[in-house]
């Protein structure tokens, strides 16, 4: 592929997604450090670059060997390894808000670990081993990707003030909260 704009450093260990017509690519090792930038590729264009909102929010720690997958307008990014620990936090990217944010995981969480194998399935990230910095493991885990609402709260001057952020599965209460957040009554 002839690409062209701002080609991204080599890297390994690095997840990629698509979203709305573009790879998206997280983090990664360039052999030298480790990363935590935020790229996208147009498939239509062969452009390369960065994410102009990419580092708003809680922008993940650099990272490599983490697991990465896209449900609704969300990317989520889990564990991976920083250069001196192992890590089993998880992040979301809202696409539509531009922002990352520190997902509220809830039940049994992976051990901290690198380079696991997984996959998608109807809206779940199903996790198989990786190494923990001491063992190659081979538990199994499946983490369920609920719909995400947002609201955000402005203050009277028009400024942002905060962002509430939930996981919840019922549709209905989900359309009560936004409602509710914003102001507007359901």
């Amino acid at each position: 592929v002839d690409a062209q704009g701002n080609v991204p450093v080599g890297r390994e260990n690095n997840g990629a997604v698509i979203y709305g017509g573009k790879m998206y690519l997280f983090g990664g090792y360039s052999g030298f450090t480790w990363l935590n930038d935020f790229l996208s590729f147009n498939f239509e264009t062969s452009q390369w670059s960065p994410v102009p909102s990419g580092q708003r929010g809680t922008v993940p720690s650099t990272r490599f060997g983490y697991v990465s997958a896209v449900h609704g307008d969300f990317m989520y990014v889990f564990g991976g390894y920083d250069g001196s620990a192992w890590l089993n936090d998880t992040y979301d990217f809202d696409f539509e808000h531009g922002i990352w944010s520190a997902t509220r995981v809830q039940g049994f969480i992976p051990s901290g670990r690198s380079c696991p194998s997984w996959a998608t399935h109807n809206g779940s990230v199903f996790l198989f081993g990786g190494y923990d910095g001491t063992n190659r493991v081979n538990d199994f885990y499946k983490f369920t990707m609920l719909p995400v609402a947002r609201a955000t709260h402005k203050s009277q001057d028009g400024g942002v003030r905060c962002t509430f952020s939930v996981n919840i599965r019922d549709k209905d209460y989900r359309q009560q909260l936004v409602d509710s957040a914003t102001g507007k009554i359901g």
